[in-house]
């Protein structure tokens, strides 16, 4: 039972920020699971190399990118034209653009999704906090219906900075208001925002991440917790008056 009866916030102005992850929090990956497939088959038809094979080298590809903070790492079409040009052959196809004629099924969202964006948005500023590039992600959320519920999407290739650096958040930050990061990712959405000083909220699906709690340790050995742990979205009202006190 989703309780719509929120805090009012008055500790702060007023302003409470709620950054929201998407993938791996509010929709379960779309983009990789409808619309990369249609590029790996691609490759795999026209190299001649067994598709499992493809996916494995792109998910290599992805994986080092995302260990060294690569500025493409969430590049799809620059990871595909990437591993095409190894193999041989040339990708100049847009992968937005493939999006834009695929049917994505509203079982991408996680149950809630929409009920619990509903009732955020009517008490408090709500972003998504996405480290997928826009022109994928606006995509997969206008066919999702989600983005009503969001008053903006900020995504790296349009602040120029990922969840990982502070000036990804900052241009939309407001004096005196309580930034709260809600996601399932333990690197992005819980350990850099609990340095910037933010409250955090860690959708626990371990599955999902490549950073999870139970794995987390940085190069100090430094391990910081998020202020609250829910399990599943129904939970995430409650847990923000919670978080704001």
């Amino acid at each position: 039972m989703i309780n719509d009866k929120q805090g009012d916030s008055t500790s702060f102005g007023g302003n409470v920020i709620v950054f929201i992850d998407l993938d791996g929090t509010i929709m379960k990956f779309p983009f990789k699971r409808k619309i990369l497939p249609i590029a790996f088959k691609e490759v795999s038809d026209r190299t001649g190399i067994r598709l499992n094979k493809i996916k494995q080298m792109m998910a290599e590809e992805e994986w080092i990118r995302e260990r060294t903070l690569n500025n493409k790492r969430y590049d799809w079409d620059d990871i595909v034209r990437t591993i095409a040009g190894r193999l041989g052959i040339s990708w100049d196809k847009d992968l937005a653009e493939i999006a834009e004629n695929c049917t994505i099924s509203k079982d991408l969202l996680y149950p809630y999704a929409k009920k619990v964006l509903k009732a955020l948005k009517k008490h408090y500023i709500v972003c998504a906090a996405t480290n997928g590039f826009y022109r994928y992600q606006n995509l997969m959320m206008e066919k999702l219906g989600l983005k009503m519920f969001f008053d903006q999407v900020i995504t790296p290739d349009r602040v120029g900075y990922y969840k990982n650096d502070f000036e990804y958040f900052k241009p939309y930050l407001i004096q005196y208001a309580l930034p709260i990061m809600v996601g399932d990712e333990y690197f992005y959405d819980i350990y850099c925002p609990k340095r910037f000083g933010f409250k955090t909220v860690l959708v626990n699906r371990p599955q999902n991440s490549k950073w999870n709690l139970e794995t987390a340790s940085s190069s100090n050995g430094d391990t910081i917790e998020p202020d609250i742990t829910v399990h599943d979205l129904a939970e995430l009202p409650q847990a923000i008056i919670r978080v704001v006190g």
